[in-house]
């Protein structure tokens, strides 16, 4: 939940964010006045396609989130996923038919 400073309540985290902390969606307004969100963007490799949630999901292998971690998706062909968080074009001599995860596929002698 955020913690809505003008009226006071709490409200859901947005998609692509969570937060662990709530007890019962209830505060004490004495201690939350000074927090303007304790809802947190879900890390690299992870997402959250709904509104309240108290954790993420973790993309399938070969997938990365997106910057608002809404969904995960594929990097293009000739690309591969590095450390979850980046595209990357695969080095010469090796190929990405499809999405990979931290390589790319060495050539085979000919090609």
């Amino acid at each position: 939940s955020e913690w809505d400073a003008d009226s006071r309540a709490c409200a859901a985290c947005g998609v692509g964010k969570y937060s662990n902390t709530s007890l019962g969606g209830k505060y004490n307004n004495s201690i939350m006045a000074g927090k303007i969100s304790i809802c947190t963007l879900c890390p690299v490799g992870r997402y959250n396609p709904f509104q309240g949630q108290g954790s993420c999901t973790a993309c399938a292998t070969g997938k990365m989130s997106s910057a608002d971690r809404s969904s995960c998706g594929d990097c293009p062909a000739g690309t591969y996923v590095y450390n979850k968080e980046s595209c990357e074009w695969c080095p010469s001599g090796t190929y990405a038919p499809s999405a990979l995860q931290d390589a790319c596929l060495d050539c085979t002698a000919g090609f």
